[in-house]
């Protein structure tokens, strides 16, 4: 099982990594820093669900989630996957 430290320092990475993917930043991955549609599909399908969950389910969600994030940054965050999923 992995350690409570553990699991935030990975979500907290993994949001930064969404984040400056979503932004169009240069990360280390296998895509050389873009998304590739399948993963960009399979992220915006994720919200899709996160949205149409209700409102307490959304946030037990985000709290899990996004633990490492401010309530300023999740919220910079949805709406980044808003508009980026609107164009998808």
């Amino acid at each position: 099982m992995i350690g409570e430290e553990a699991m935030r320092t990975r979500s907290v990475f993994l949001s930064a990594s969404l984040a400056a993917a979503l932004a169009g930043c240069a990360h280390p991955g296998p895509h050389g820093g873009r998304m590739d549609d399948e993963s960009m599909a399979s992220m915006c399908a994720q919200h899709a669900r996160m949205m149409a969950a209700t409102p307490e389910e959304r946030q037990a969600w985000m709290e899990r989630r996004m633990e490492g994030m401010t309530p300023e940054m999740r919220e910079r965050h949805l709406e980044m996957m808003r508009q980026r999923c609107a164009q998808q």
